[in-house]
């Protein structure tokens, strides 16, 4: 089976303290209930990035829900309970 290969483009302004060079693309995995590195689908599977213009690719072998993240920026999200 070929990999589907995915380019990201993004603007370093919108990253919010992320730092660029750990952005990577994420995929739900229900088995295990968490988010797992999406370039490890494929056997194999590297990430190409070019910091310099803002994009980075990878090769995905498994369709799925996926989600952009990287390290830098850390929030906590709790939903506010009325009673």
């Amino acid at each position: 089976m070929l990999p589907l290969v995915v380019r990201i483009s993004y603007n370093e302004a919108y990253l919010g303290g992320v730092l660029e060079n750990t952005l990577a693309l994420f995929y739900w995995n229900s088995s295990s209930a968490s988010w797992e590195d999406a370039v490890g689908t494929c056997p194999g599977g590297a990430y190409t990035r070019s910091t310099a213009e803002n994009w980075f690719s990878l090769p995905v072998c498994h369709l799925s829900e996926f989600a952009l993240m990287g390290a830098g920026y850390s929030w906590l999200y709790l939903p506010i309970l009325l009673r």
